[in-house]
């Protein structure tokens, strides 16, 4: 799963019940059961292969080695041919449903189990055309218990239940098929021949119960304060992002995560980078816009690494956005960037500028029963007002370009000193990229690319698409491009207004966009409460 933006796509996750701190829920974290299931229509493929080997054997080979009757071998193929059945149906399940991962394992286990079946079945009828009133040599059943728990990883409880029915499938059978050619009953003791299957049952057991123990040290690494991390959903230079819940509330959760270790540098730099996304935090949390990215709690773990918790989203960032569903129409645009606006205007009101304004860390979402609902976040590269005597250490990596070479204002890239225009002029580029799906400037490089932003005239985004645009938002746009940041409109809640009267040739009203997400993005408009993509990006 890309963070942010990542697209949406047809398999459900359930909502994690809810656990006390400290307690651990049985079975598999969330990230190990999605792996286990994700592998199950490989097994589903080898089950399709073994079944379909058998049938050639039981109709060509064995026939003609062993000469057995041929109501034999007909139900013989009848039981290859339901293992076959059943080890499609497995796949298509695996591959196409919308099962949570918990109930896919399950159904899995009885996957095995009929498959159990099948196979004593077949020993039982080996048996007795061999003339055997006993058992001889060990039972492929042993071999298939024995798999049970790797090809299949469940709760110890589930795994001993499943074991235990598929050990028993052997002498099931054979009393069975004696029963139906003699009309006799075997003594109960009989069931004693079959030992070999029930020790297999109960040593299937242990790696099922050591899986259970490091999912527990698994979950007990995993909190951070009052939050479980259930699974990573990206990893960039300096950290990581986690898909997290709160342990008393069971809300939905976004962590990002910056490890020391990972930072690079020596420790005065790592402890600069640190307090630059403690400020981050800071500086995000005072905000008050409701189109600004809400951060819940933030602190620093055992190990030293530097964590926030973030509320999660679902739909996209503008970037994805556009590279999945191509230009916008100036009216959603028109919606998209004025809600931006907001954002960072309330942001400068607060002595803030971002500083790194771009698609990527622009999210458009549905927020309760609000669709197109813009949220502003990754205010890494946030300026304070009041701290303009810091260190430059202490805003942005050293050696590194205080922003995206895409969307960086001239003054920005000439070291003058940076105010609200600079946030202005990127979402300028912003909203050419929306509406052209190009950068403003293309180059080959990215020095290139820089000295277009601060001496280019930008082509208007009406000559680099074939959609029609509208003149007045093209009119404006361009006005957020020029080079002297005078030129541009002279506040971020200035702009807002200015793009509300923009004439266009028609508005982007709440019927358009549930009709859009519907269309475009139905896991999403659906099901609010299933997470389907999470806001935060990998820090860089």
């Amino acid at each position: 799963m890309r963070t942010p933006g990542s697209l949406p796509h047809s398999g459900r996750t359930s909502r994690p019940p809810l656990h006390l701190p400290g307690a651990t829920r049985p079975g598999l974290t969330e990230d190990l059961l999605r792996e286990a299931s994700q592998r199950l229509h490989v097994s589903a493929l080898v089950g399709v292969s073994l079944w379909t080997i058998s049938f050639f054997l039981e109709t060509w080979i064995l026939p003609a080695i062993e000469g057995d009757p041929p109501h034999y071998h007909l139900i013989a193929h009848l039981i290859c041919l339901t293992g076959v059945l059943l080890s499609i149906g497995l796949y298509v399940l695996s591959r196409h449903s919308e099962l949570p991962a918990q109930k896919l394992l399950d159904a899995a286990l009885v996957y095995m189990v009929a498959t159990a079946a099948l196979v004593a079945r077949l020993q039982a009828d080996a048996y007795l055309v061999q003339g055997l009133s006993t058992p001889e040599g060990v039972s492929w059943i042993c071999i298939l218990v024995l798999l049970i728990p790797i090809v299949v990883p469940n709760t110890p409880r589930r795994i001993l239940v499943a074991t235990l029915v598929a050990a028993a499938m052997d002498p099931l059978f054979f009393y069975g098929a004696v029963y139906w050619r003699t009309r006799e009953l075997l003594p109960a003791d009989h069931v004693l021949l079959w030992w070999p299957n029930f020790i297999c049952a109960a040593l299937a057991v242990v790696p099922a119960r050591l899986l259970e123990r490091l999912t527990r040290q698994v979950e007990r690494a995993r909190e951070l304060g009052s939050y479980q991390m259930l699974e990573r959903i990206g990893s960039g230079g300096m950290g990581e992002v986690w898909k997290a819940r709160h342990q008393m509330l069971a809300r939905p959760a976004a962590i990002k995560i910056i490890r020391p270790a990972n930072l690079g540098g020596d420790a005065s730099s790592a402890r600069a980078t640190l307090r630059r996304f403690e400020r981050e935090a800071k500086a995000t949390a005072a905000l008050e816009s409701p189109h600004t990215i809400e951060i819940y709690d933030f602190g620093i773990d055992r190990d030293g690494s530097f964590y926030y918790v973030m509320e999660m989203l679902w739909g996209f960032d503008l970037e994805s956005l556009v590279q999945r569903f191509g230009p916008l129409p100036s009216e959603r645009v028109v919606h998209l960037l004025a809600q931006a606006c907001h954002s960072l205007e309330d942001a400068h009101r607060s002595g803030l500028v971002h500083r790194d304004v771009k698609p990527a860390n622009i999210f458009t979402c549905r927020k309760a029963q609000d669709y197109d609902f813009v949220k502003v976040l990754d205010f890494g590269l946030v300026k304070s007002g009041d701290m303009t005597s810091a260190p430059a250490s202490m805003l942005t990596l050293q050696g590194s370009a205080p922003g995206t070479p895409g969307f960086m204002a001239p003054e920005q890239l000439l070291g003058e000193d940076i105010g609200p225009a600079a946030d202005i002029y990127a979402l300028g580029c912003v909203g050419y990229w929306l509406l052209t799906g190009k950068l403003v400037f293309d180059a080959d490089t990215t020095m290139k690319m820089l000295v277009s932003h601060v001496q280019d005239t930008p082509v208007p985004p009406s000559k680099r698409t074939e959609l029609a645009l509208s003149p007045d938002l093209e009119q404006l746009l361009l006005a957020c491009l020029e080079k002297k940041p005078a030129a541009r409109p002279e506040s971020a809640r200035e702009l807002g207004r200015l793009l509300r009267a923009c004439r266009t040739e028609s508005a982007w009203d709440e019927e358009r966009s549930r009709s859009w997400w519907s269309s475009y993005a139905p896991e999403i408009a659906r099901e609010p409460t299933q997470p389907v993509s999470l806001t935060p990006t990998a820090p860089q």
